[in-house]
């Protein structure tokens, strides 16, 4: 098959493009938007989103969609009543100033 002539245009779902290498890193807000546009019209199936974003695969959307864009997500800060409930974490993964990242003492 020749893939010379193929290219990516929203809606299509031929993932093939010499043209259009897919992006890394930050979005932008047309692909925001061309993102909110694939859900509403296929759902989660991500590889058809992916179709209609474009310049991203379905891993890509669905990572965006699930923890930015998703509109029932709560992104507001937390309240005072839910703080304590929050796991408390460790410095794990961060060297002790004291022991650095000896773990021969724990135990």
């Amino acid at each position: 098959m020749d893939t010379s002539d193929l290219s990516l245009t929203p809606g299509s779902s031929t993932q093939l493009s010499p043209q259009k290498p897919l992006k890394k890193g930050n979005w932008i807000p047309a692909e925001d938007q061309r993102l909110r546009n694939g859900v509403a019209k296929h759902g989660t199936r991500w590889v058809l989103v992916a179709g209609e974003v474009v310049t991203r695969n379905g891993d890509q959307c669905a990572k965006r969609w699930k923890e930015k864009l998703n509109p029932e997500l709560d992104h507001s800060p937390w309240t005072s009543a839910e703080v304590p409930s929050l796991p408390v974490t460790t410095n794990l993964g961060h060297a002790d100033p004291c022991t650095g990242n000896s773990f021969a003492g724990i135990g």
